[in-house]
This record gives C-alpha cells, structure tokens and sequence, in this order.
C-alpha cells in the first residue's frame, strides 16, 4: 500500500482551506488573471506617480483622509 493511499484512504483529493476576508480571496484570484494584471501595470506609473511625488517633494508621508475632496483640502492648503 502507497503513502498516498495510505494517508487519504478513499479520498483522492485535497483540501485546502484559504483564511481571509471572502473580498481578499477574490481580489487575490482576480489579479491572479491575465486581464488584471496588465490593467495594474498600466496604472502603476500613472496612479503611482503622484504618491512618490509627494513623499519627496511635500514630506507627506502619511495622509489621514480619505476621499479626493478631503485630500485636495489639504493639498491647497
């Protein structure tokens, strides 16, 4: 008798178990596509861009709002 049949028995397949939040798991399987991915590296420069900007530029590191009104806020200010 096999390891395999010895361990599973009957069973001839595995289970697994995914921890996480049911939107994590399916933001995770989504990207895992090849659509999504290539939508994500053409708004890494783009949508990115400004962050990094505002790190070296402003010393903004950390930004408590949420919401583009709120932000634009305190970019004016």
């Amino acid at each position: 008798m096999s390891l395999r049949n010895e361990c599973l028995g009957k069973q001839n397949h595995k289970t697994y178990t995914i921890y996480g939040s049911p939107e994590k798991r399916e933001m995770t399987m989504k990207m895992k596509t090849e659509e999504a991915q290539k939508v994500y590296n053409e708004r890494a420069p783009t949508v990115e861009s400004p962050f990094g900007t505002f790190k070296q530029f402003y010393h903004i590191d950390i930004l408590f709002f949420r919401g583009r009104e709120k932000i634009q806020n305190i970019m004016n200010l």
